[in-house]
């Protein structure tokens, strides 16, 4: 239950080794009404969208302004990193925007049962998750004194959870071993223990890390859409601290990016962040604006806002979205890879019970099996191979290149494919 091929490995372990996306399962009933890997594409497109509806309604309820409203609800349908994270690939934290702007609608409206509902499944995309959760009630119960024993509860809940899932069940999950991700953190230490006592014995470090260049063009790219307007109530924002930490003292460049799913539970609280700061600068400077500019600019504070929403939005789209506009787009999602026929043909001839491994770049074609090596790993025990070799000179050529050239001499296997850069190989 719960298991997959390790992609650092050859065994099939829990998928709790890795991460607690337990939200996974419930995907289940949708793979027994049409298994495919569409199914889950499909249903994250319609989630996220989702998140757009509910942006608009919390807009309109903490505003009070359908139109400003309406343009943050837009705002949200082109936030590049959002759009990025869809055409990357599935991923349960790609769904936990919609989950947390569920969770401050509900608290908003005083919806009680859809909160509880919302923030199970927001803590069940991702372990961390729990901690935002307890965050974000913290700062509820501080703005709200009369909510404080509801929010208490909830953050003891998602504290209790969070220790759980991360020091008994992921633990257990790897039988003891310490988390592959460690490693990716290096420059703070080799345990958990290490890299927090590292957070918060070097601050040159954890300062260097969230306030250097790379993380720079971050929050360039997640607060710029919304013209950083979360300034004005950062305190949302601040709720997700530890994607925050997560992401910036990682040694990997993806985390580095926005082109994958790293940002997406930032990007929301940053649009409710930047709801509420608005809020703040209407409380601050309303009247001001209506007794001094209005007269002279002929528009409400409001309308100023939406504009400068607007347009810092779609300039952020033609600067970094994948859309066909963009400076950096990216339509491969919606391409018909050369190669395709000749794999789905390939892949519709290795019995569902076989063991295969694969290169990353043809891997996905062959996912739905109990077992799939991630290429190099697993040649010894596979049934078949598929190797599809990327461009000389890429991270991907790199990692196979030498293990694709061996297994040509390897007398274990025959060539039973071979079609421009795809070679297939069975076992004797």
């Amino acid at each position: 239950f719960f298991q997959f091929t390790d992609p650092y490995g050859i065994t099939n372990i829990s998928r709790l080794g890795y991460h607690a996306d337990i939200l996974l399962v419930l995907f289940v009933p949708l793979f027994w009404i049409y298994s495919s890997a569409n199914t889950l594409l499909v249903a994250q497109v319609v989630v996220v969208a989702f998140g757009g509806w509910l942006v608009y309604r919390i807009a309109r309820n903490v505003l009070n302004h359908s139109w400003l409203a309406v343009t943050f609800g837009v705002a949200y349908l082109m936030y590049p990193t959002l759009q990025r994270a869809v055409l990357f690939d599935f991923h349960a934290f790609t769904l936990a925007p919609t989950f947390a702007l569920g969770l401050i609608l509900a608290l908003l409206k005083r919806r009680w049962g859809w909160f509880a509902v919302m923030a199970i499944l927001f803590v069940l995309c991702k372990e961390q998750l729990a901690l935002v959760l307890t965050t974000l009630c913290i700062l509820v119960a501080w703005k709200y004194p009369d909510l404080r024993k509801k929010m208490f509860l909830v953050a003891g809940l998602s504290v209790a959870y969070f220790a759980i899932i991360f020091f008994i069940v992921m633990p257990a999950a790897r039988h003891g071993a310490p988390s592959m991700y460690l490693a990716q953190y290096d420059d703070a230490g080799t345990s958990v223990h290490q890299v927090l006592h590292s957070i918060f014995s070097d601050p040159k470090l954890v300062l260097s890390q969230l306030f250097g260049h790379v993380a720079q063009n971050v929050y360039a790219g997640t607060l710029g859409p919304l013209a950083f307007l979360v300034l004005a109530s950062p305190l949302w924002l601040l709720v997700d601290w530890p994607d925050f930490l997560i992401n910036l003292l990682n040694l990997r460049m993806q985390t580095h990016t926005l082109t994958y799913h790293y940002y997406v539970v930032i990007g929301a609280f940053a649009f409710i962040s930047a709801i509420f700061g608005i809020r703040a600068l209407a409380v601050r400077a309303g009247l001001w604006w209506q007794r001094v500019l209005q007269p002279r600019l002929h528009s409400s504070l409001y309308g100023v806002i939406a504009l400068l929403v607007l347009t810092c939005s779609a300039i952020a789209s033609y600067m970094i979205s994948p859309l066909p506009y963009s400076r950096q787009s990216d339509m491969r999602a919606f391409w018909k890879a050369p190669m395709a026929s000749v794999i789905h043909q390939a892949v519709s001839e290795v019995p569902a019970s076989a063991k295969v491994s694969a290169t990353n770049t043809v891997g996905a074609q062959l996912a739905e099996r109990q077992t799939l090596y991630s290429f190099p790993l697993g040649v010894d025990q596979a049934d078949y191979i598929f190797v599809l070799m990327a461009q000389p000179g890429t991270s991907e050529w790199s990692s196979n290149h030498i293990a694709a050239e061996a297994l040509a001499h390897d007398m274990r296997f025959t060539t039973i494919l071979q079609h421009n850069n795809l070679t297939v190989y069975k076992r004797k």
